[in-house]
């Protein structure tokens, strides 16, 4: 930062890699976007007139049936465009992860389903280019290590892989409020259950707030609270603190109980969100 960068009435602005950062000393908050990048992106796409979409992907999207496209040209576009999108989706626009994960599992095959998904999701940009993450300061006084890590994690039950039956899972995970970690991906096993599937969404995120926990501490930051994970499943829950049910979980590879572990060691804690209030 330096006095070279333009300041407008709300604060100073920055650009980082294509990327805006707006600083408001009074309020003390930081704002990021790609607005920039994503116009420049929106001014080279080429897609079909249509509607403007409001939502990034409709939620009973399938791949069908529909052969794939073998034309080079529409290849390296498909390719092109969702490379760039993803590149949104990792640093300021956690709203497109769960598309964009959708859609870079056939980059190799896309067929029109795909392709009318990704107009859909440009369209969805079209409409909103400038949202992006605000960090607001805590309250001066505050001792660091009573800032809250929070986790929301949540899972799917099959239905997105319909050849492997594999599902999807998901977290956010926020720090004294503001939005540090998100992530969207297929499950690399085949779960029984939607508890199975919610205990594997679990371990993973648990094992991204054992990394920030660690950071945290290097920074002489860590939190003096296990982290919450907030979870929409009893099931699932349950399993975290006591193997209830043993028969019907026995199957479930050794490496996931890491968070029943976690749970005793008192760095994570999970408790029930309902699923209208689950953000993951």
């Amino acid at each position: 930062c330096n006095d070279a960068f333009p300041t407008t009435s709300q604060g100073q602005l920055h650009w980082i890699l294509g990327m805006r950062v707006l600083r408001d000393k009074q309020r003390r908050t930081i704002a990021l976007d790609s607005s920039k990048s994503i116009r420049d992106f929106l001014a080279e796409c080429e897609i079909p007139s249509g509607r403007a979409v409001y939502a990034p992907m409709d939620k009973i999207w399938q791949y069908g049936d529909s052969p794939a496209v073998t034309d080079k040209d529409l290849l390296l576009r498909y390719r092109s465009y969702v490379g760039s999108l993803s590149f949104f989706a990792q640093t300021t626009r956690p709203d497109l992860a769960y598309s964009v994960s959708r859609l870079s599992r056939h980059l190799h095959n896309p067929n029109e389903q795909c392709f009318d998904a990704l107009y859909h999701l440009i369209r969805y940009l079209q409409s909103c280019p400038d949202l992006g993450l605000v960090y607001t300061a805590p309250p001066k006084g505050t001792d660091p290590k009573n800032l809250k890590l929070e986790c929301f994690v949540d899972s799917t039950f099959g239905g997105e892989d319909r050849d492997g039956a594999r599902s999807q899972h998901g977290h956010f995970i926020y720090y004294a409020g503001c939005l540090i970690d998100w992530n969207s991906t297929l499950q690399p096993l085949v779960a029984l259950s939607s508890a199975e599937a919610e205990f594997v969404a679990a371990f993973y995120a648990a094992r991204t707030v054992v990394y920030f926990r660690q950071l945290l501490g290097e920074l002489k930051l860590k939190p003096n609270a296990p982290t919450v994970l907030w979870e929409d499943n009893t099931a699932c829950i349950s399993q975290s603190k006591n193997p209830v049910n043993h028969k019907r979980c026995k199957h479930i590879l050794l490496k996931y109980h890491y968070l029943r572990t976690l749970y005793e060691m008192g760095v994570v804690a999970l408790f029930y969100i309902p699923t209208r209030n689950q953000i993951a």
